[in-house]
């Protein structure tokens, strides 16, 4: 999750925390929304934002960052399209990939 976020900060000049514990996940994607690119509408939607905001211990966010940091990118690609996770998160998490290496 690491290169998705820092794409994020550095494309859209974030300078608070993605993380900020001041607000809620769904605050912050609301409030991220309106910022998003025409380009990056297709990979940035609400659900992949979810999953970059949501850091607390059990989310998909840590559980991917953990894997992520021994993985190659080709692994990546293998895990996130297995076709065992539920298809909207399946769905998300290509986004997710597709923006932070081809978007």
């Amino acid at each position: 999750m690491t290169d998705p976020r820092k794409k994020l900060k550095s494309s859209y000049g974030i300078k608070l925390k993605l993380d900020d514990a001041s607000k809620s996940v769904e605050q912050r994607v609301e409030d991220f929304l309106p910022k998003v690119t025409r380009k990056d509408s297709e990979f940035l939607t609400a659900g992949v934002l979810r999953i970059l905001f949501d850091t607390t211990d059990g989310s998909i966010h840590a559980k991917g960052n953990v894997a992520a940091h021994i993985a190659t990118q080709a692994s990546k690609l293998y895990a996130i399209s297995d076709r065992k996770l539920p298809g909207e998160l399946r769905t998300d998490l290509l986004k997710l990939y597709q923006y932070a290496y081809h978007g």
